[in-house]
């Protein structure tokens, strides 16, 4: 008769002890008890249960520790910690005074590599928006036994101008009404310096001045940019496309028309604009206007419907006219 093997079963025992002591070692007296502050583990709850690691990874997040350690003994939860070193001099080459004076502040404050990299980039980025696309902000650093030394190079480099401004492709409105019509005053004109976000605005008003005089499918195609030197040469090009006149003019709802735009008028997006808004005007139970249109490109003429909703009761009263009709 063979018998089956005993059963065995393990009886985890929980870890009850209580923590008694909660400290941090490695810093000065008031660094420490500024810190103390953001622990949650607290005496008098289970070592199990106590978020030690919870609190280990809230002191690296606020960036003024190099390193960290827990110690559990008898009770004693202890977190060593190593504070990150101070910046003891800060020395700057290069650039403006003003340039200079932002690193100054660094001076006896904890030092950060990401902090001082954000500095630097930051000033970079404000000398290639001033035209000194060249320009190069570079933070080196040595540390010692008393701190850290941090040493900026600071070349903004020549300011790089526009010196040819062309429109390919341009054959309707003469260059100098274009450029009249940018927003940007000191940037991407001949002698200014380029500004990508403002160039955006630029061909949006250049962009209106075409659909005013006709060409409702103008397209600004990618803008070219050539340097050479200390200059550079931007290129628009522009595919102006057919020249539209205005088709038939109409509402959905039978009200009258104010004088504006008529048929065989050329096609502007600022007439229809001013159009709308006299016809929301003159009735003052209309809520919105909604023009629509239609393109014919055989006969070169855009339809326009003004699609009126009107505002209660005005709107209840002419479902009612419709119905009775």
């Amino acid at each position: 008769m063979v018998r089956a093997p005993e059963r065995t079963s393990t009886v985890g025992v929980r870890d009850t002890t209580l923590i008694e002591r909660v400290e941090i070692a490695g810093l000065e007296p008031h660094f420490a008890a500024t810190l103390q502050r953001e622990l949650t583990t607290k005496p008098g709850t289970p070592i199990v249960d106590a978020p030690i690691g919870d609190d280990l990874r809230r002191l690296w997040r606020l960036g003024v520790i190099s390193d960290a350690s827990v110690e559990v003994n008898d009770g004693t939860v202890t977190f060593r910690l190593a504070p990150r070193p101070a910046i003891r001099n800060v020395v700057r080459k290069g650039g403006d005074r003003l340039a200079q004076a932002r690193f100054r502040q660094l001076e006896d404050t904890t030092f950060e590599p990401s902090r001082v990299q954000r500095m630097a980039e930051a000033l970079e980025e404000s000398y290639v928006r001033d035209g000194r696309l060249d320009a190069r902000v570079e933070p080196r650093q040595r540390v010692h036994p008393q701190g850290v030394d941090v040493c900026v190079a600071i070349d903004p480099g020549p300011r790089i101008t526009i010196g040819k401004l062309d429109f390919p492709g341009r054959k309707s409105i003469p260059a100098q009404e274009l450029v009249k019509a940018m927003v940007s005053k000191t940037l991407n004109h001949v002698g200014g310096t380029f500004d990508e976000g403002a160039l955006e605005m630029d061909l949006l008003y250049m962009q209106v001045l075409y659909w005013d005089r006709g060409f409702a499918e103008v397209k600004f195609r990618e803008p070219k940019i050539e340097r050479k030197g200390k200059r550079l040469h931007l290129a628009i090009p522009i595919e102006e496309g057919e020249r539209y006149r205005m088709g038939r003019i109409s509402t959905n709802w039978p009200v009258p028309m104010p004088p504006g735009i008529k048929t065989g008028d050329l096609f502007s997006r600022t007439k229809i604009a001013d159009l709308r808004e006299a016809i929301q005007k003159l009735h003052p139970g209309i809520d919105v206007v909604l023009p629509l249109t239609s393109i014919d490109r055989e006969a070169r003429t855009i339809d326009i419907v003004f699609e009126i909703e009107w505002r209660f009761p005005w709107d209840a009263w002419r479902l009612w006219s419709s119905r009775s009709r």
